[in-house]
């Protein structure tokens, strides 16, 4: 018994007896500003026009900036800013597995799945680097990152149903990345189900060592400050099947929860050239460059159907791309 304890205590440090972590949450005291994805995805979010709209101001506004500079004019005023992030941010400290996870209803186990959990992970370039989600449970990129479900544990008060594991090592190597939190509904045309069971379903990020929860927020919720009708995204499920549409084409709503995105500061340090040995001459050595790494957990909580965003991850990687560009 003792054995087994001391086992399920190194796999999940809830099981500890004499051991706890708690989590602190310090609020600086002072607004955090967009980066410039996030000054793009709010445009992109009001739609597509509005982005090339915006893309195309600030590039004319660009051009007669760097025209006014040449001709060395006065007061000059840059125009791009960036202005306070409307979106809550959260520092990640010294926390090595987290979980993306969806409860159907926290409190019991519902008998058809409503929710479930997708992380889709995007490369500094804008390439979709990997999907995991209920059809893809692992990639092989990231061994120790997985979809899990049918785990609920009966010595737990809440529980998930569905959840993503993320080890933030399985991305040491790849920088300037970002992962994008997203929760999709299943298809429940023709089951008869009782809509009160998941009043209380919620997806929330949590350390996965001590499934202690960073931040939640309820679906419902969500739905209502979208302005998203009761049972409006099952309706959008089943839109095409009614239009005899293609099952792969059908129109889906798509949770835009949010995002964990890494960034590196390049750490600038003197080094001192090695020494020549006797009979030898120097050699220009170039210093090994030295990353600063920070993981940010951004929450978005936006509603939007795969009508408007037929593909997310994509369409998120290419804005990444380009505000990237812009930031150089």
């Amino acid at each position: 018994m003792v054995a087994k304890q001391t086992r399920r205590e190194k796999s999940r440090l809830i099981e500890s007896s004499d051991r706890r972590i708690v989590h602190f949450i310090f609020n600086p005291g002072q607004p955090v500003k967009q980066s410039p994805f996030t000054r793009k995805f709010l445009k992109m979010i009001e739609g597509p026009e509005v982005l090339a709209e915006f893309d195309a101001r600030i590039e004319a506004e660009t051009d007669a900036y760097i025209e006014a500079i040449g001709k060395e004019e006065e007061d000059l005023v840059d125009p791009i800013v960036f202005e306070p992030n409307p979106f809550y941010e959260l520092e990640l400290k010294s926390l090595h597995r987290l979980a993306f996870a969806v409860a159907d209803n926290p409190f019991m186990k519902t008998d058809s799945p409503m929710y479930y959990p997708e992380v889709h992970v995007v490369l500094a370039d804008g390439s979709l680097m990997a999907t995991i989600s209920p059809t893809n449970k692992n990639d092989p990129n990231f061994g120790s990152s997985f979809y899990m479900d049918n785990f609920r544990d009966e010595h737990l008060k809440i529980n998930d149903d569905r959840k993503v594991r993320l080890t933030l090592s399985d991305f040491k190597d790849r920088r300037d990345m970002m992962i994008l939190l997203t929760v999709r509904v299943n298809n429940t045309k023709g089951q008869s189900i009782d809509k009160n069971l998941f009043k209380q379903a919620w997806f929330r990020l949590q350390n996965e060592d001590t499934n202690q929860t960073l931040d939640y927020s309820y679906i419902d919720a969500v739905k209502e400050e979208a302005g998203l009708e009761e049972g409006e995204e099952e309706e959008a499920n089943e839109d095409e099947d009614e239009e005899g549409g293609d099952d792969d084409k059908k129109k889906e709503t798509i949770f835009l929860c949010g995002r964990l995105y890494r960034e590196d500061i390049e750490l600038r340090e003197v080094e001192k050239p090695a020494e020549p040995k006797e009979g030898e001459e120097a050699e220009a050595q170039e210093p090994e460059k030295k990353f600063k790494t920070k993981w940010i957990y951004e929450r978005w909580n936006k509603v939007v159907t795969s009508a408007e965003f037929p593909d997310v991850p994509g369409q998120l990687g290419a804005l990444l791309k380009n505000s990237r560009k812009e930031l150089r």
